[in-house]
């Protein structure tokens, strides 16, 4: 039993039934086509597809049908392929069919591809030795400049901050994706950023030692005299800048090289202050000279004998 290769059609049974049936079409069916491998393909299958006249589907590869033009690839792909006569070549030529692998397809893609105009042509990289001198003289140069960053405060604006650091405020707008309206109507905007970027090269102002220490100690003791609760604040800092310097000497003196790291305590600064006034208190309390208010602090030095009792001549 012979089958066609495309639809399996029993070619045996159907050439002996067109062979005792007459046939009235104005062009007589076609003998299928048998290829040497034993393998046939029926003429109604040749006529949708011509291309299956060429090769047995069930031999060939993909590199016998797709490889016509290549010429080691053809060599070797064709060797073992029937041939069908030029007069099948010539038809499939007139009826201009569409074949895989076709020669003008071929050439085209094999062409290389066209020339790249002046302008897009796009620069090489440098070479190694260019880069080498390139990092080198980057290394000799200054140290990259870095932005400064403030850490944000509750107590923070930033009209306070470009006053403080010294820089314009649309700037500081501009560098944080901030709206200009943070300066004016809209300063609580600032206190959703954690930190605040700052131009670099801009010198840090002062620390502002007795800015807030004495306003706190103020509501912590109900000091109503800003002078004593500065007094007591700066007693504190004072001590502590005495203690690095004594520090200092003395490592100085013993010839130890890191004399000059040591720095002045920090923290602290306001519990300790508070720490010194409640003594005093005490020490007031049990003295008996009063309630430990500020009238019996004054009442000490004289000021207020003086007033009450009028002028006296100093003995």
């Amino acid at each position: 039993m012979l089958l066609c290769l495309g639809c399996s059609t029993d070619l045996t049974r159907a050439s002996q039934s067109a062979s005792n049936s007459p046939n009235f079409s104005e062009k007589p069916a076609q003998p299928p086509v048998v290829f040497p491998c034993e393998h046939a393909v029926c003429d109604a299958c040749v006529r949708r597809n011509r291309r299956l006249a060429q090769s047995c589907l069930m031999c060939s590869t993909v590199q016998d049908v797709l490889g016509k033009s290549d010429d080691k690839r053809g060599a070797v792909a064709t060797s073992g392929l029937p041939s069908y006569g030029e007069k099948g070549a010539a038809v499939e030529e007139e009826a201009g069919d569409f074949v895989l692998g076709d020669s003008d397809d071929e050439d085209e893609r094999d062409a290389p591809p066209p020339p790249v105009d002046a302008e897009e042509r796009l620069e090489l990289p440098p070479a190694y030795e260019d880069a080498e001198g390139v990092a080198a003289g980057a290394a000799g140069d200054e140290k990259r400049e870095q932005l400064v960053l403030h850490y944000i405060k509750p107590q923070d604006t930033l009209l306070g901050l470009s006053l403080q650091y010294k820089v314009e405020g649309p700037v500081l707008c501009r560098m944080n994706k901030l709206p200009l309206s943070t300066l004016s109507t809209t300063p609580h905007l600032l206190h959703t950023l954690p930190f605040l970027l700052l131009p670099p090269r801009r010198p840090l102002p002062p620390p502002l030692r007795f800015t807030h220490p004495p306003s706190n100690f103020q509501r912590q003791t109900r000091c109503v005299d800003w002078a004593m609760a500065n007094t007591y604040v700066s007693t504190i800092f004072d001590a502590r800048e005495k203690e690095a310097e004594f520090v200092r000497s003395n490592r100085a003196a013993r010839g130890d090289v890191s004399a000059g790291e040591v720095e002045v305590r920090e923290g602290g600064e306001l519990e300790e202050a508070i720490e010194q006034w409640e003594r005093d208190e005490r020490w007031e309390r049990e003295q008996g000279k009063g309630t430990g208010k500020m009238g019996s602090r004054i009442k000490s030095t004289g000021q207020v004998e003086g007033k009450v009792k009028g002028w006296v001549w100093p003995r």
